[in-house]
């Protein structure tokens, strides 16, 4: 894990270092288990650069491209790599999401996606959304010359509606199902929402404050003029410590965006009122926030 994040550290090979993705953390890869001492550390994972190994091996010959962070990280290396790709001096293009929309390839017939799940696992309500439009993209990037295009997906769950209408091109089921579910559990677009952030590098702090101002919203959310505002938390954030600052949210959600927003403002300066707030603690609000990691 990474001692400044609650997130585990990934091991990048042309480095030979575990990086953090969140803070930028880097370490040596450990010799034995920081926790039990034990020696047997195995390195596992179906990263970029694994998956350019096993390319490698099954394809010796053909001319590989990886795009990614690491890869893309000197200056200029993008444009070399478009260079490269639009003068068919590339057979395999290998990447992470950077290559899966916006790229008019002709050239490119087959598109593989490795792990195509993994973003239906995160705790946020657009998920399914995020991953249907993901793959709606990447699949877009085969077949735009005159060669039909095709797309071949591995998934350990196949049957989940946003990979399954993704598959088949049916965008109206994708887009009746997902309706049902956000109006079910009331999230956009059949409620506003606004997502409150308290951050600081003292923990408890951090909680006691959450917590106080989660209290005087679901105090004024009781009363008649706010009766279509909901209060919900607080709660540790789904990422509760990044770069040494812990994070604890709130969700306030209503049925229209005015009431919502006077009951911020009520409760937010009646909070600034009657708590000694602590300089250390930060607060943001978000109204229809893109993700609530």
């Amino acid at each position: 894990m990474c001692p400044h994040c609650d997130v585990s550290m990934t091991y990048h090979k042309t480095m030979d270092r575990l990086l953090c993705h969140w803070c930028g953390h880097k370490m040596p890869v450990p010799q034995v288990c920081p926790n039990c001492g034990a020696a047997e550390i195995h390195i596992l994972g179906l990263g970029t650069q694994k998956i350019e190994e096993n390319l490698r091996e099954l394809f010796p010959a053909a001319r590989l491209l990886r795009v990614d962070m690491d890869s893309m990280r000197r200056r200029g290396a993008y444009q070399e790599a478009w260079r490269k790709i639009q003068g068919r001096e590339v057979d395999i293009i290998l990447g992470t999401q950077m290559i899966a929309k916006g790229l008019h390839l002709e050239a490119v017939t087959l598109v593989g996606v490795i792990s195509a799940d993994f973003a239906l696992f995160l705790p946020d309500f657009r998920a399914a959304e995020r991953t249907y439009a993901l793959l709606t993209q990447v699949a877009g990037r085969a077949g735009r010359g005159a060669v039909v295009g095709e797309v071949i997906v591995q998934t350990f769950i196949p049957h989940h509606y946003a990979i399954d209408t993704a598959a088949r091109r049916a965008e109206a089921q994708f887009y009746e199902r997902e309706l049902h579910i956000r109006g079910l559990m009331r999230f956009p677009p059949f409620a506003r929402l606004a997502a409150l952030l308290l951050a600081g590098p003292d923990g408890a702090a951090v909680a006691d404050q959450a917590q106080r101002l989660a209290n005087m919203l679901k105090a004024l959310a009781a009363r008649p003029a706010f009766k279509t505002v909901q209060i919900l938390g607080a709660t540790p954030a789904p990422l509760a410590r990044l770069d040494d600052q812990y994070r604890w949210r709130i969700l306030a959600r209503g049925q229209h965006v005015r009431p919502l927003q006077d009951l911020l403002r009520q409760g937010i300066a009646e909070f600034e009122q009657r708590v000694k707030k602590s300089g250390a603690v930060s607060l943001t609000i978000d109204i229809d926030p893109m993700d609530l990691l």
